[in-house]
């Protein structure tokens, strides 16, 4: 009866710490869902551009200020800060430029090449509404940048939350092999009563 009371218990335990462990998973995911519609509203935004809409910024032997600084802020995102008019155009030219920008590694941008988005992102005119009056790129790109900033601060909140689910998940499958073990211990001993109850029902 021992055995299971403490079978019993650490059921109990289990249960208790799969609840935390889901808990803090909804919590994290909840975090992430609230940015990854901006993010894939932008990348669809990225996705439908044309090579001819492209085609129009390239063309551009001096572009305008405001599209200077989103296409800086697209190289910077793209680990190439720092470029010249040049420059953006020859990246432009690459027939991957756009497949670039969709399959960015989101996760694992760093915070110098965040703090450098910043010095445009906070600029007050840097909005796609007021963007795409100049250039359907732009805009698109504006809100691609913006995107990708506030999916990097999601998840700088997530992180913490999805280690801790993590651990919480470790420690659950600790006590569940814990439990099997007990179970298991405890099989064989009601295998082993049961043995001797049938002898000693046989021998009498």
């Amino acid at each position: 009866m021992e055995k299971q009371k403490q079978i019993e218990i650490k059921s109990e335990s289990v249960e208790k710490e799969s609840i935390k462990a889901r808990a803090l998973a909804d919590e994290a995911n909840a975090d992430l869902e609230k940015t990854m519609p901006i993010l894939q509203s932008a990348n669809e935004a990225v996705g439908n551009l044309s090579k001819k809409d492209i085609g129009e910024v390239k063309a551009y032997a001096n572009p305008p200020k405001e599209i200077m600084n989103v296409m800086s802020a697209v190289m910077t995102v793209l680990g190439k800060p720092n470029a010249d008019w040049a420059a953006v155009k020859k990246e432009m030219t690459d027939p991957k430029f756009i497949d670039r920008i969709m399959d960015l590694d989101k996760d694992n941008m760093s915070e110098t090449t965040m703090k450098r988005i910043e010095s445009y992102t906070k600029k007050d005119n840097f909005l796609p509404s007021i963007l795409t009056q100049k250039s359907l790129v732009a805009g698109a790109l504006c809100a691609w940048v913006r995107a990708v900033e506030e999916y990097h601060k999601a998840l700088k909140i997530v992180r913490p939350k999805l280690a801790k689910k993590e651990a919480a998940e470790a420690l659950v499958a600790q006590l569940q092999a814990q439990l099997q073990a007990m179970q298991d211990e405890f099989g064989i001993l009601a295998a082993k009563l049961k043995e001797l109850q049938d002898l000693l029902a046989r021998n009498t």
